[in-house]
């Protein structure tokens, strides 16, 4: 490599290398000088600085200016605490230069290693990657052309050999990445489609070589192309995806990568992505509904993750915490700065797995999402941006089980036990709900299946031959009974505890009263003896929670409580 022809292309070359070698390897822009540092690379929490001189002959004493050069980017690179510092000459040092490079650390005190690369070092990475050298010396765009259009011509010739064709588009695939440092070429068939497309090689590339076109666009005065300008024209307002078909457009201008002059003058389609990219910082804002008359509404915190900018019009785009409601905010720029025209446009798709609570905040909100309502954004700390503006996008909603949902989150609440639910309800979920909530306010309700309760008999009821006589004269009669129990109740699939409660039945009667008499005429029991109830025929059996002005012995739970039939209605603990 006779790296004295090249002096201007220097560093251009060594920092493509470095990049080859090292992916996270930066260049430094000199313009506003670089700091001591042409190249450096940050890795691992270490930061290695390259300094790259274009200098040919030597780096003697009788050549000054080049030693401060080096001293001076030296002095100026140590000012970022580097782990290393690399200087890079097609020079390879003599015992004398190498003395004067190694003399820099103690003249200046630095702590970090030094490294000098000479040309041996450049050579032979140069070897190693030859398409540097022939995309900065050689000049190779001619040459990707020529493959470009052989490729062109084997694609046409696949038909009468495919096997052999295929091998020979591979090996034409090959030589053109070995062309290009900044950009991979991958080539792709469809039909009679020939498709090129670059993908940079290296964190950066796309930066230090940016692949630039300049287009024409012509549309021509008919009905068809006039839609197709005002298309095309409005997505490139508001900054939307927009293809345009090769009949209007004509390539003027390509550069950046080899082999891309080949299309200069001729049509091509055009796809223009769409501009929208998330945010750095999440913006948060609220939204605002007012009525017809002014009266606010309902208000919802939001935050905007994506924006996208056109040439006339930028919008914002986010979800309340949820992602239940999705806004999209529409800005005239030129109106925007002064808050006067903006458009709003609310979706609301209601997420399963919410809490009843979350839910019934996006469901209330919902309720006035619809017309004659309006609606504001404020962003952050600011102020309203202009007057509310019609709602787009929606229209008056139907029914929304705001009431159930209001149930359901008091419901949560009292059972201290968090749970999601569907943003639906079924017909069994409502009744679920209802059944829970006449509960919580203290009311009955009616154990509508047949059940069959199993209690022990305590023992102290039968220590004494009275209190057995009593009990079986008692059994042997119509009684009520009341059991204070802890029940679950299944709400929206889920079984939850609302409080302690009590079971009532006025009249049972025992199922297995002859086990019953054989057990009571026996000795003393060694355990208590489990008695059989069941409601008499068309008697209810009624559940309520514990009230607070409940007796204490209301409060035994699992301790069954009979009663004489007389009693007409739920016991006291004195009956």
């Amino acid at each position: 490599m006779k790296w004295d022809e090249v002096p201007h292309l220097f560093e251009d070359m060594v920092s493509v290398l470095l990049s080859t070698l090292h992916p996270n390897a930066r260049r430094i822009d000199g313009s506003g000088g670089d700091g001591g540092r042409d190249v450096q690379i940050l890795e691992d929490g270490e930061l290695h600085i390259f300094e790259c001189k274009s200098f040919t002959g030597r780096i003697a004493p009788k050549s000054p200016n080049r030693r401060s050069q080096v001293e001076k980017s030296l002095k100026t690179a140590m000012a970022h605490q580097p782990d290393s510092w690399t200087l890079i000459v097609p020079i390879d040092p003599t015992p004398d230069e190498e003395k004067w490079f190694n003399g820099l650390k103690e003249k200046f005190g630095i702590e970090c290693p030094m490294y000098w690369l000479g040309r041996d070092w450049l050579d032979r990475q140069m070897g190693n990657h030859p398409a540097i050298k022939r995309y900065f010396v050689d000049g190779v765009n001619d040459e990707v052309v020529r493959l470009l259009r052989e490729i062109s011509k084997e694609q046409a010739a696949l038909d009468g050999d495919l096997i052999g064709g295929l091998e020979r588009l591979q090996n034409l695939a090959t030589r053109i990445n070995e062309l290009d440092p900044y950009y991979r070429i991958d080539i792709s068939i469809t039909g009679d489609q020939t498709s090129v497309s670059h993908t940079p090689r290296w964190k950066g590339a796309e930066e230090e070589s940016p692949i630039s076109f300049g287009i024409k666009f012509k549309f021509p005065d008919t009905e068809l192309g006039r839609l197709e300008s005002e298309k095309f024209r409005n997505s490139i307002e508001r900054g939307e995806a927009v293809t345009v078909d090769s009949q209007y457009v004509t390539i003027t201008h390509a550069s950046g990568a080899i082999g891309i002059s080949d299309i200069l003058g001729k049509s091509a389609k055009i796809a223009i992505g769409s501009t929208r990219a998330p945010i750095e910082q999440e913006l948060h804002g609220r939204i605002v509904i007012y009525g017809p008359t002014g009266q606010r509404k309902s208000s919802l915190p939001v935050r905007f993750t994506q924006r996208q900018l056109g040439s006339r019009v930028s919008s914002i785009h986010g979800q309340d915490k949820t992602g239940s409601i999705h806004i999209s905010a529409e800005l005239v720029e030129s109106e925007f700065n002064h808050g006067s025209k903006y458009n709003v446009k609310v979706i609301f798709e209601p997420v399963d797995g919410l809490y009843p609570h979350d839910l019934l905040i996006v469901y209330r909100f919902a309720s006035h999402l619809c017309n004659p309502n309006r609606i504001q954004l404020e962003l952050g700390d600011a102020s309203p941006i202009g007057d509310p503006v019609a709602i787009e996008g929606t229209d008056t909603f139907p029914d929304l089980p705001i009431t159930l949902l209001e149930k359901l989150a008091r419901i949560q609440a009292v059972a201290n036990e968090p749970f999601s639910v569907s943003s639906t309800f079924t017909h069994d979920d409502a009744k679920q709900i209802e059944i829970a909530t006449h509960l919580l306010d203290g009311e009955e309700i009616n154990v509508r299946e047949s059940r069959e309760f199993i209690r022990p008999i305590p023992l102290e009821w039968i220590e004494e031959p009275e209190g057995k006589a009593n009990l079986l004269s008692q059994l042997e009669n119509q009684i009520q009974f009341l059991l204070p129990m802890s029940q679950q109740f299944e709400i929206c699939g889920q079984k939850l505890f609302l409080g302690d409660g009590i079971y009532f039945c006025p009249n049972v009667k025992v199922d297995n009263l002859e086990e019953l008499r054989s057990f009571l005429h026996g000795d003393k029991p060694a355990e208590p003896f489990m008695v059989h109830l069941s409601p008499t025929a068309g008697t209810p059996v009624t559940f309520r929670l514990l009230r607070d002005d409940d007796p204490p012995e209301f409060k035994d739970l699992g301790l069954v409580r009979l009663y004489p039939l007389s009693v007409a209605s739920e016991p006291r603990a004195d009956s």
